[in-house]
């Protein structure tokens, strides 16, 4: 019995110094956009640049890309509303991702090439979306349902509903 409390209590000490130790990280390499120090690129991986989500000390959330190597980090919207859940296009030129608008989260497409974003859609929050293999399809989900939107013609189609609440949809390779 007494072996057990020691275990617990190293477990205890063990996840208490790990979480110092990260803490500690993060506070050492946080720069002004809110993102970690230099990123390490994965071993193998194709992709040069990383968009994320990050917050200033107002609470404000903007999109951010930066290379995979760390350098030309670089703010992609700058304004008040609130975002979140950013996924890139395969062909890497547009973003989709989430912001409020009107009370709830929608849909939202950031072009990187001129700047512009796009709310592509309305009433009933939308969230969680992901691009189709062929950068032109969007899935999200919506009232309940999973949606299909084509960035072209703007024409949204209800793939499924009635299960209940859907979420976090993905796309097979």
């Amino acid at each position: 019995m007494n072996s057990i409390k020691r275990g617990g209590a190293l477990i205890k000490y063990l996840l208490l110094i790990s979480f110092v130790a990260v803490f500690v990280a993060f506070l050492m390499w946080k720069n002004n956009l809110g993102a970690t120090g230099q990123i390490t690129p994965l071993p193998g991986t194709t992709a040069d640049r990383i968009v994320f989500v990050t917050q200033n000390a107002k609470g404000e959330t903007n999109l951010a890309l930066v290379n995979s190597d760390g350098t030309g980090l670089s703010k992609l919207t700058d304004d008040t509303k609130p975002k979140r859940t950013p996924s890139w296009s395969p062909d890497g030129k547009k973003i989709a991702f989430n912001i409020r608008e009107g009370g709830s989260f929608q849909v939202a497409v950031l072009d990187l090439a001129s700047g512009s974003v796009r709310v592509v859609t309305g009433g009933d929050e939308a969230r969680d979306p992901v691009w189709g293999p062929d950068s032109r399809h969007l899935l999200f989900t919506q009232g309940g349902n999973l949606m299909l939107f084509d960035i072209q013609t703007a024409r949204k189609v209800a793939l499924q509903n009635g299960l209940g609440s859907i979420s976090e949809p993905t796309w097979s390779r």
